[in-house]
């Protein structure tokens, strides 16, 4: 649920050891001098790194402090190769999803459309929260693990035993299971989302076929690469977003010269989003439907315009703070509300890939 603006996996350092004390103090310094917010230092708890991560989540709900297990397995920020159960793990507000990655485990045991997650090693995952499934899911101890979900459109439950794998995460993808290719963005990773995208434009362009944009599960990322892949559809000089840090600086971001087709007239744009739609994704999305460039189908988005940086501590864990506003085109902050789409679904209408391709793709 990040836009990072900082390379994380230089921050997996090799765990040195460290006194608990050092590590919450370690983490008070960086908080007081990034955090977006300028917290009261006597406003945060120093008895525990989870005492302090308690009292700095009453001002920021999206900080997260990843110990050093937790640290590496969310390395795929890098685009590196990865070992895990093949997909990406989301709360799209009410649910946990797994949305598969292509030579993964989950796509190897047939499963090629994003499923809801309703059992873990047999437990309800009602009862857990997203960190704690990341969590189970990261740990080579469990491993196997038993997996059981349902299709977001209905058919009979789907019960697995992954094994964790190696598999290189993909950033961009072209599904052509829909009638029509979609192209799913997954994360914005540096370097690498906006050449996978131009790759996989080029043929749905030479068709002439609506490009249709799969955002729904998309939770963020890099906010350049984002920006630069908004680029590909957009002429250069647009103002695209503003980023406003915890001095009050304000950066502004324009569109560069990376356009895929500069036939802006002709071409039609739909975006899927809904509330896994997060952060750097929101921001793409946003300067695409603000140059009526782009339709939006769906439901709100998250509305988590906020940039994240993440910091190594000196025992390998990392702590991720809020440290900018991401203001769209028209200088818009969008926390707390999200995006509305042009077209607005309900649930299961916005489950349904199928029925949205049928009914509002033209």
């Amino acid at each position: 649920m990040t836009t990072i603006l900082a390379a994380p996996l230089a921050l997996l350092i090799a765990a040195t050891p460290a006194r608990a004390d050092e590590v919450v103090e370690e983490a008070v310094k960086l908080i007081l001098r990034h955090h977006l917010l300028h917290p009261d230092p006597a406003s945060l708890a120093r008895e525990s790194p989870a005492a302090l991560l308690a009292s700095l989540r009453r001002i920021d709900p999206a900080a997260q402090w990843w110990p050093p297990d937790t640290a590496s397995a969310n390395r795929e920020w890098t685009g590196a190769d990865v070992v895990g159960i093949g997909a990406s793990v989301i709360d799209d507000g009410s649910r946990i999803l797994l949305v598969p990655q292509p030579g993964g485990a989950l796509a190897r045991h047939g499963v090629s459309r994003p499923v809801r997650l309703t059992a873990l090693r047999g437990r309800p995952v009602d009862r857990l929260d997203l960190e704690k499934v990341q969590q189970i899911l990261g740990d080579p101890v469990n491993d196997p693990v038993e997996v059981s979900a349902e299709d977001l459109v209905g058919g009979p439950p789907i019960d697995l035993v992954l094994e964790r794998s190696s598999y290189d995460p993909v950033s961009a993808e072209r599904i052509d299971a829909y009638g029509l290719p979609i192209l799913r963005i997954h994360r914005f990773i540096k370097g690498v989302t906006l050449p996978q995208l131009r790759v996989a434009l080029q043929p749905i362009l030479a068709t002439g076929q609506p490009i249709v944009l799969d955002l729904r599960y998309s939770t963020g990322g890099d906010l350049f690469e984002a920006l630069d892949s908004a680029s590909l559809f957009l002429p250069p000089g647009l103002k695209l977003a503003t980023l406003e840090d915890a001095t009050g600086r304000r950066t502004v971001f324009q569109s560069v010269d990376k356009r895929v087709d500069g036939d802006d007239a002709a071409r039609k744009i739909f975006v899927l989003v809904g509330q896994g739609t997060i952060s750097a994704a929101e921001t793409f999305a946003a300067a695409l439907q603000h140059y009526a460039h782009a339709r939006l189908i769906g439901m709100p988005t998250f509305g988590k315009c906020l940039a994240q940086s993440a910091f190594p501590l000196i025992d390998g864990s990392v702590i991720v703070l809020s440290t900018g506003r991401i203001l769209n085109a028209s200088d818009w902050y969008c926390a707390g509300k999200g995006l509305a789409p042009d077209i607005r679904v309900d649930r299961a209408e916005a489950d349904d890939t199928d029925a949205l391709i049928a009914r509002y793709v033209r």
